[in-house]
């Protein structure tokens, strides 16, 4: 009996490139599917799409939106904005990262946090900042592969459905 052949899945190439407005959409789409998936710490509802036009032509210089395609679908995006709009903290970014649910794990968001290291070097930032809930060991170890180092956590610091969460706080140095 013959033995049949293994062939490897095909490997999907994937394009990082700053958001155009045409882009919008699907960026709704995939925050909002992480709000539903409990993914995101600062948004609790989803967001309609007319606000994240809005928020997306309303970004400064320092800020920016890079996404990630396969062929010509947006899968995933980053957002890099400032930690705090205060002077002292200026050196200081928050780049987020969203990946369609159907493409997580796959190297993807790798490829965004690549990016948006450089990036956010060329803008002027130092330091960039990432929070997640206490309990999202999966997450938090995915940011220490990408050099973020746990500083903290602050206690009850989130209030999602009337129940207080506790969130860690990690940072990496550019």
């Amino acid at each position: 009996m013959a033995q049949s052949k293994k062939t490897k899945p095909a490997r999907m190439t994937v394009k990082v490139r700053e958001a155009i407005v045409q882009d919008i959409q699907r960026i709704t789409e995939i925050h909002n599917q992480a709000i539903i998936d409990r993914e995101s710490l600062r948004d609790i509802t989803p967001h309609p799409l007319k606000e994240r036009l809005a928020w997306f032509k309303s970004l400064g210089n320092r800020e920016a939106v890079i996404v990630a395609e396969i062929g010509n679908n947006v899968v995933g995006f980053c957002a890099l904005q400032p930690f705090s709009p205060e002077e002292a903290f200026a050196h200081i970014g928050i780049p987020t990262i969203w990946i369609e649910k159907d493409f997580r794990a796959k190297g993807i968001g790798q490829k965004l946090a690549g990016k948006v290291h450089t990036l956010a070097k060329k803008r002027g930032y130092r330091k960039l900042m990432f929070f997640a809930y206490s309990f999202d060991r999966e997450k938090m170890g995915y940011f220490k592969e990408l050099g973020y180092e746990e500083v903290g956590v602050f206690k009850g610091h989130a209030k999602i459905k009337g129940k207080y969460m506790d969130v860690l706080a990690m940072e990496r140095f550019l």
